[in-house]
């Protein structure tokens, strides 16, 4: 054969493994990025409506408390989301006022009905729930900001639970997403 078909095949076979190359990569870099939205949500069908369940989210970065867990439902025809949390707490405390905080305020509830309180070795865990109307939800997970939960105890000491910067740079997107498919 002539040399320069060999150079020529040899040219080819290097440019298409380049592209197939290229190609493995975005493959790849776009099933790392994507994530699937199955781990952290759920939804059924009820006689009030459908039932949009949050799945539970621990939050490591929190003050005055030992624990902060949090999920949240909501049901198709309210316009209010049920936000339930679950936190471990140093001192035997009624509670007082749930916030919830953005670059702003978003929601607060002065009346947390309290599920229940447990005793630990050390602590006590406390499940609060509270309504937090759709749109305030909405504009929250929309924010570039963290999102901080604080909780008052009946002493005014605050408990404070936040995402982490990286953390909530997955989860508000994701949320987002799925509440935009909620509303379709």
């Amino acid at each position: 054969m002539p040399d320069c078909i060999c150079n020529l095949a040899y040219k080819l076979r290097l440019m298409y493994m380049r592209y197939f190359t290229l190609l493995l990569f975005f493959l790849f870099a776009i099933s790392c990025t994507a994530q699937s939205i199955n781990k952290r949500y759920r939804s059924t069908i009820t006689q009030t409506g459908i039932l949009n369940f949050f799945r539970p989210m621990k939050l490591t970065k929190i003050e005055n408390m030992n624990k902060f867990v949090y999920d949240m439902t909501y049901i198709s025809n309210t316009d209010s989301v049920t936000l339930n949390f679950t936190s471990e707490i140093i001192d035997f405390q009624n509670i007082e006022k749930v916030a919830l905080q953005t670059d702003r305020v978003i929601a607060t509830e002065n009346a947390p009905k309290m599920l229940y309180r447990d005793v630990l070795k050390t602590s006590y865990e406390i499940r609060i729930t509270v309504g937090v109307p759709y749109k305030d939800i909405e504009q929250a997970f929309k924010s570039d900001t963290p999102l901080s939960f604080f909780i008052t105890l009946s002493d005014g000491t605050i408990c404070k639970a936040t995402y982490s910067k990286s953390k909530w740079k997955k989860e508000h997107v994701n949320i987002t997403r799925i509440l935009q498919s909620i509303k379709l």
